[in-house]
């Protein structure tokens, strides 16, 4: 399974941290998971939908298809004329701003785990327009089991969730640790070690937000 950005069944990273985020599985029968980062933008120089296929976005990524909209976000699967790869884009509606896609960027480009997706770059359009460069994941959104056209056997189900979970148990601060550390700091008797431990659980953990089956693949 794998967490991702938001799209219509690819990646989708909004990990809403105020957006979206995805996650994936290596468990043998899972479906891929996504836990998605939140998609909502417009594309290249213009930010709608379907006409952006065929552009070219930031000087390298060819738009070959789109993903999904959002509110303040649109994800499409790129291609990369420079690495020759495959990734998904999501660009940033002006409303969103680019502070937006830096705290997205910046929250999600150092987890690293088989279940979330890989955020690979930040960059801007010719028209100032930011964007984010995500891993692409082939696979289906868990949305699409929730309608009751399709199903998932128990077993899978089971495993899928075990790996949303695993994936939000990395994100997520370790309270109880935290608490423990911060109880021992307060008689001064932290070593350390223990007071650089104390400081990269509070500032590197972060909380999804917007878990839903759309944001997971």
């Amino acid at each position: 399974s794998t967490f991702g950005h938001g799209g219509a069944g690819q990646p989708s990273v909004h990990q809403d941290l105020g957006h979206q985020e995805t996650t994936r599985s290596e468990r043998a029968h899972s479906p891929d998971l996504l836990m998605t980062v939140t998609p909502t933008v417009e594309s290249s120089d213009s930010a709608t939908c379907d006409d952006a296929v065929g552009t070219v976005i930031g000087g390298r990524y060819k738009v070959e298809a789109l993903l999904g909209t959002g509110g303040f976000s649109t994800v499409y699967r790129v291609s990369d004329t420079l690495e020759d790869q495959v990734r998904a884009l999501k660009l940033f509606a002006p409303s969103a701003g680019c502070d937006s896609a830096r705290r997205e960027f910046n929250a999600l480009r150092q987890a690293r785990h088989p279940n979330i997706v890989q955020v690979i770059a930040l960059d801007t359009t010719s028209r100032g327009e930011c964007f984010l460069i995500i891993e692409y994941v082939e696979g289906e959104l868990v949305a699409d089991y929730t309608t009751g056209q399709k199903h998932l056997n128990d077993l899978i189900a089971i495993d899928l969730v075990l790996d949303v979970l695993d994936a939000l148990i990395f994100l997520h601060p370790d309270l109880e640790r935290s608490d423990a550390l911060r109880q021992k700091g307060e008689g001064g008797e932290l070593t350390i070690e223990e007071h650089d431990e104390l400081r990269s659980i509070e500032g590197n953990a972060l909380v999804h937000r917007d878990i839903k089956p759309r944001n997971i693949m």
